[in-house]
């Protein structure tokens, strides 16, 4: 009977296993931006899937797209911001969303480039936790007295992936008499023992 108390002490002593997530899903862009609507941007990707395990604490850095321009200088149409929109499903934790950005052209002192800049991450309630989608913001095709264009001047967008779970339930702490009730516990069986071994 010691034994199975000393063992169940031991359990409840033991911490909460981490628990995790696994995102399953896609990913699309959308937004003004793709339709030509000021700077004129290109994407190596229009869609794309997501499919990984993320567990408590836990972070993941996936590329989704390369962005460039072929224009050769910023007009003054480039430099008013239009929108770009990620968009994310995930199915497998019935949750969705986007995560909003804008793209536009920018100069200063003889130096032009492209910029795509996003906002708050998205943010999904999923398995007690909490899973979030923040996208790299970027500059692309800097060029001098112009825009350097095509794709080997473009530059990689990233999601980082970051799971945080919910509250855990603390070990339990073992009682201050515990310790004590074990000892009386052995006491009272070496009695029942010393007993038997004396009417036999």
């Amino acid at each position: 009977m010691r034994h199975w108390l000393v063992t169940l002490a031991l359990l409840l002593a033991l911490p909460a296993a981490a628990s995790a997530v696994t995102v399953q899903g896609a990913w699309s862009p959308g937004g003004e931006a793709l339709t030509g609507a000021g700077l004129q941007v290109r994407f190596s990707r229009q869609a794309g899937d997501l499919d990984l395990d993320l567990a408590d604490g836990a972070e993941a850095r996936l590329r989704l797209f390369r962005i460039w321009t072929d224009e050769s200088d910023v007009g003054a149409d480039d430099r008013v911001a239009t929108a770009l929109t990620a968009m994310f499903s995930l199915p497998a934790i019935g949750a969705g969303g986007s995560v909003s950005g804008h793209v536009s052209g920018r100069e200063a002192t003889g130096l032009q480039w492209g910029n795509v800049g996003w906002d708050a991450p998205l943010q999904v309630a999923v398995g007690g936790g909490m899973l979030s989608i923040l996208l790299s913001d970027q500059s692309f095709g800097r060029g001098i007295l112009g825009l350097a264009r095509g794709r080997q001047n473009g530059a990689d967008v990233f999601a980082r992936l970051s799971y945080a779970a919910g509250p855990t339930v603390s070990p339990v702490p073992l009682p201050a008499g515990l310790p004590l009730a074990l000892t009386g516990l052995g006491v009272l069986r070496l009695l029942r023992r010393t007993a038997n071994a004396c009417a036999a």
